[in-house]
């Protein structure tokens, strides 16, 4: 709370967005390096009289805009020197720092690649299709989507992602055409990836519009209202629209894509 109260570090429209914290994670956000080493201290201080301290090993601080590479001042907590890196991790996703927010999704790929050669090594020769897309859409995929709702990808993002997820489906049923991959998708009950993160990401939002008074609601109020019109424009989605027939108007558009291509 001190850290909060204290003015120092992100404000956007007046609104704190100073210190995030998720079990013994603390994520702080400032626009100068003054502020940040200000809002350490307060925060050792008060870990201090918990009789609690801050874990210099595993803290590190990365910049994010136009003079992410000028020199800085250091950091420290009780002269103990912070690292600066290249990119940090929080709550699961790897951030990196540079002129724009920016995530790596490299690792996550190498994590799905690594689950679903496994998985596909132990099906035997020749296993039941519906029962290995299942479990890759179970135990592997979520380790290539994790996050991605949630950090607004581009579409270069996208598509590289995409070439993973149509790889399993290229071991399955051994093909290369794309227009192959697209039907074998769809008459197993798949959407591609593309089509697949629209309805995660508003799935994401309509949760979002559920947390009043959260931080995350707030956010999505100011930035996350164009995105989602654009996304239910593309689908002919109404925001009254249950999750299920948004999920259906969805799919009825990957429908009339493979139908186009088969006529």
């Amino acid at each position: 709370m001190k850290v909060k109260n204290s003015g120092l570090g992100c404000f956007i429209r007046n609104v704190c967005f100073n210190a995030f914290m998720y079990a013994d994670d603390i994520l702080m956000l400032s626009i100068s390096v003054e502020d940040l080493q200000s809002m350490l201290n307060i925060c050792n201080q008060e870990l201090q009289m918990l009789d609690m301290s801050v874990n210099v090993k595993k803290s590190s601080y990365i910049r994010i805009g136009k003079r992410f590479d000028t020199a800085i001042n250091d950091l420290y907590i009780d002269d103990q020197l912070i690292a600066c890196t290249g990119e940090i991790k929080y709550l699961g996703v790897t951030i990196l720092c540079g002129k724009n927010f920016k995530c790596d999704l490299h690792k996550a790929k190498i994590k799905y690649f690594g689950s679903l050669n496994a998985l596909l090594g132990k099906m035997g020769s020749v296993p039941s299709i519906s029962l290995t897309l299942s479990l890759i859409n179970t135990f592997c995929l979520p380790t290539l989507t994790y996050g991605l709702k949630a950090i607004g990808p581009t579409k270069k993002q996208i598509d590289s992602v995409s070439y993973p997820y149509n790889a399993a489906f290229m071991k399955i049923f051994n093909s290369f055409d794309k227009k192959v991959i697209s039907q074998c998708q769809f008459y197993c009950g798949y959407l591609p990836l593309h089509y697949l993160l629209d309805s995660c990401t508003l799935n994401f939002y309509s949760k979002l519009c559920r947390l009043d008074g959260n931080p995350a609601n707030t956010l999505f109020k100011w930035f996350g209202l164009a995105d989602r019109e654009k996304i239910n424009n593309k689908y002919n989605i109404s925001c009254t629209d249950n999750c299920v027939v948004t999920k259906d108007k969805i799919w009825n558009c990957f429908a009339e894509l493979i139908n186009s291509v088969n006529v």
